[in-house]
């Protein structure tokens, strides 16, 4: 006979105690929320899409973490009522929270140096996890507790969590399975997500030991995620302005639901049709993610002063809690760009007014209230720009702070390129009186056909049926909660009309918007903003309104005319809608689903594989690795950004023993090096004496490095590693030294050409769109590269394709073989430009641009070898 023994009191007690202090932390709505975002993954599972299965399960573990910090510690103590509604507003909370985390983390690392870490905020989601799972087991009190707040009502929360779940299911199912960045904005942020999360906004090891130069708020934003979620910080940046602009409508629309005391179903599925009309996560011509930081902050605008609607007030504390969390807010979005600061202006006072509103049944005065919030908003501001290394030389050395314009993008002179912008009123009261009040600034040419510029028209007859009818009624028989939403309309639209004068009032009125400078960076970044602004300020104008015509109560007539105007509120956007019906009903060309085509090259996953493999294999000490990048000069500033499978070691390793990009690691002034020595003609010679014996290349075509695929075509650079989309190669070092003999600049031919003697070269006009020089050898030689000076400029000030062509013993010029398709940046300073050959030549051709353009040649060289290494065939011994 087998006897059990039984479980004493005393030996309860542990287990209870453990069972009440994992009560402590179960968030009763939180395992609900949990089973709808793993819908998705199942799916997944189920199609043999474990790619996305493990993209939407590690999302649903960061919406999690966020959403339990957010309840933890703001909302658990007030228990709003339905709760359920609250998870959006929890969502942006636990953002600020996290965000508060990594800048204090930041200045610690400052004080104890090789203390950084964000390890603890990977923990934080398993910990969560196992919270609510060991609560549910260890106490059946808790999980009776848990159960019946989370399937009570479940059609209520089923409305608000499937809308949430389908939206983020549907903008995020293409995101989800890529690797690689979507444009060259995409590489420039996922790399200072990664510095961010793995090593801090401190660290010292770019252009020269020097820090990121750069706004801080996004790189910090997306390191968090990261560490909270296990995504790469590629997929993190992928989906950041993407999730949080699904979050920020469902903010909006739970906002009404909570206001109204009503679940309003339908009302959660508004924006899918909004955003299916008016994309303002995809919005052409931007669909390749640029300006990030700009397109992630409407949604925390908008999200300052509905907080300051939802957040629980009911003493002191909590007042004053919830001003420190928009502080901290208002801040962050500050840091995500400068041109926040123009909206920031209008969220913030907004969240002022509601605050002092709140605050008087608690016996707080304006003033306080005012300078409470002025307070932790300076303080927000030390913690979070005091350690923003671009706000904070902003701060302490303004001369310094130049965004695109310092040394750190190639640019020497402060005084030659002005980082500040001056302000003239009378130009700004030109640019507003030139605009149409109820158009939608700069509508895209893509949408030229969609009623962009009628959608104020609409929301305007909203508001105002929704304030006639509880104007007519009179406000008590209106309904209290009607009359505030038709409030929350008026005031909305007017902002909305605010906002948008201000923006351009404030564009239009910079008066020295040079090239490339600062204050043509702040005034293009006013005008791409605006139009988002515009469109979250309408349609929350546009929702209060419905919301308020729905709860209004009245007579058969006002019910009437309540309901028709929201069936042809409703008929009218669908009728927007059904000429793109059938591009938005396809998932392939919906831009409800944002597509990512990698225009800078895409990343594979055999790609991360070989980069894992030179991490391990190719430390430092066996010398640098080199990428394949595409300059860009945009004016004086400098840009260096690697492409296709180059972008993989600094996006997905954890050293840096790599060259050639921007913030580069390993050089001061990279991008001269590498037009020089790399990108046309790559002299092994310096490669070496540098200590750069290693590259990593894409297969095909990487063009316009013509340097780096000719050295693969004649074996300067050796295949050591190959994957089936890069490679990565060994600088190999010429046997000989390079021979300099100058030739005639006088080209023996030329075709579609206007030449004339300049000095000791020629000076010339292209006139077609295929220009040729030929200059014709007196004898056949190996050529090792071709060097001349040269000038170069055309009307459009864009770079030039050039190209070289070269042939011997009567062969044709052809476009499939001995040639060199370059890229030109357009100068009027006499530039050198040597093109890698390596072959036995008799003549070249030089095709300066394929469009019109002005140019100069001198002092044309050849770099030859040496007629005692030359054996059979011409071919090196």
């Amino acid at each position: 006979m087998i006897t059990i023994p039984l479980l004493t009191y005393r030996d309860r007690e542990p287990r209870l105690k453990l069972a009440r202090a994992l009560a402590w932390g179960i968030d009763p709505e939180w395992l609900f929320l949990q089973i709808f975002l793993l819908v998705t993954p199942l799916i997944c599972i189920l199609r043999g899409d474990l790619v996305r299965a493990a993209f939407f399960t590690k999302l649903a573990l960061l919406v999690g973490a966020l959403k339990w910090l957010g309840w933890v510690m703001f909302t658990k103590v007030a228990r709003p009522v339905p709760s359920y509604l609250m998870f959006p507003a929890e969502l942006v909370l636990g953002l600020a929270l996290l965000v508060v985390w990594f800048y204090l983390r930041n200045v610690v690392g400052w004080l104890v140096p090789g203390s950084y870490s964000l390890m603890e905020l990977g923990i934080l989601p398993w910990l969560v996890l196992a919270v609510h799972l060991g609560g549910t087991i260890l106490s059946p009190s808790a999980s009776s507790v848990l159960l019946a707040h989370s399937w009570r009502k479940k059609l209520p929360e089923t409305s608000v969590y499937g809308a949430f779940t389908l939206g983020v299911t549907l903008t995020l199912w293409s995101v989800a399975q890529d690797v690689f960045p979507p444009s060259l904005d995409g590489w420039f942020h996922s790399f200072i997500a990664r510095v961010y999360h793995n090593d801090g906004l401190f660290f010292r090891h770019f252009g020269g030991d020097q820090a990121i130069f750069y706004a801080s708020g996004f790189g910090a934003i997306n390191a968090v995620t990261a560490a909270v979620s296990g995504l790469s910080v590629v997929k993190v940046h992928n989906l950041q302005h993407i999730f949080w602009t699904v979050v920020g409508f469902s903010l909006m629309t739970a906002s009404m639901s909570i206001f109204a005391k009503r679940t309003l179903p339908a009302v959660h599925y508004l924006p899918f049709l909004f955003l299916s009309v008016y994309p303002v996560h995809n919005f052409p011509p931007d669909v390749h993610w640029t300006h990030g930081p700009q397109q992630l902050a409407p949604s925390l605008l908008v999200a300052i002063p509905l907080l300051s609607l939802l957040m629980p007030m009911y003493n002191r504390r909590t007042l004053y809690c919830a001003v420190a969390i928009q502080a901290v807010l208002s801040v962050l979005v500050l840091a995500l760009n400068p041109v926040c600061a123009v909206f920031l202006l209008v969220a913030c006072t907004a969240s002022l007014i509601v605050n002092c509103y709140r605050g008087r049944p608690l016996g707080e005065r304006v003033l306080k209230v005012a300078s409470i919030q002025a307070g932790a908003t300076l303080l927000a501001a030390l913690i979070i720009l005091g350690s923003d290394r671009y706000y904070s030389t902003l701060i302490l050395n303004p001369s310094g702070a130049g965004y695109l314009t310092g040394p750190q993008f190639g640019v020497d002179s402060a005084t030659d390129h002005p980082r500040f912008f001056s302000f003239s009123v009378e130009s700004g009261l030109k640019a507003l009186v030139g605009i149409n009040p109820m158009h939608l600034v700069r509508w895209p040419e893509e949408f030229k056909t969609l009623p962009g510029r009628h959608l104020p028209w609409l929301v305007l007859v909203l508001a105002l049926v929704a304030c006639s009818l509880t104007v007519i009624q009179g406000r008590r028989s209106a309904g209290h909660v009607a009359a505030c939403f038709a409030a929350a309309a008026a005031a909305a639209f007017l902002g909305w009309l605010v906002t948008k004068c201000g923006a351009i009032f404030f564009a239009g009125g910079i008066d020295n918007p040079a090239a490339f400078s600062d204050a043509q960076l702040l005034r293009e970044y006013l005008y791409y903003l605006t139009p988002r602004i515009e469109l979250w300020s309408l349609f929350l104008a546009g929702l209060a309104a419905a919301v308020s015509i729905y709860l209004c109560p009245g007579n058969r007539t006002h019910r009437t005319v309540g309901s028709a105007t929201l069936i042809v509120a409703l008929a009218t956007l669908t009728t927007w809608w059904i000429p793109f019906a059938h591009t938005q009903l396809d998932p392939r060309k919906s831009l409800l689903t944002p597509k990512n085509v990698g225009v800078n090259g895409r990343i594979t996953r055999e790609d991360i594989a070989l980069a894992s493999w030179m991490e391990q294999n190719l430390p430092t000490e066996k010398g640098l690795i080199g990428l394949a990048s595409l300059p860009v000069k945009l004016g004086p500033t400098e840009l260096l950004f690697p492409m296709s499978a180059s972008q993989t070691l600094p996006l997905y390793g954890k050293h840096y023993n790599f060259t050639f990009q921007v913030f580069d690691p390993t050089r001061q002034n990279s991008f001269s090096d590498y037009v020089l020595h790399v990108k046309n003609f790559l002299d092994v010679e310096w490669c070496l004496k540098n200590n750069i014996r290693f590259f990593h290349l894409p297969t095909g075509d990487f063009w316009p490095n013509h340097g780096l695929m000719r050295a693969v075509q004649i074996g300067l650079l050796k295949p050591i590693r190959t994957a089936s989309s890069s490679a990565v190669y060994a600088v190999q070092a010429l046997p000989w030294t390079p021979q300099t003999v100058s030739i005639g600049v006088s080209p023996t031919r030329s075709h579609q050409v206007n030449l004339w003697p300049d000095g000791e070269g020629i000076r010339g006009i292209a006139e077609g769109t295929d220009p040729q020089l030929v200059f014709k050898l007196s004898e056949p030689l190996f050529v090792h590269a071709i060097r001349f000076k040269y000038t170069l400029t055309n009307q459009t000030n864009s770079p030039s394709h050039s190209q070289l062509f070269w042939s011997h013993a009567g062969q044709d010029f052809v476009e499939h073989e001995r040639t060199a398709r370059l890229w030109v940046d357009p100068t009027s300073k006499e530039e050198t430009l040597t093109i890698l050959v390596h072959d036995t030549i008799d003549q070249f051709r030089f095709d300066p641009d394929d469009k019109p353009a002005q140019f100069s040649i001198g002092k044309v060289e050849l770099l030859i070898r040496p007629r005692a290494h030359v054996g059979q065939n011409g071919e090196p011994e």
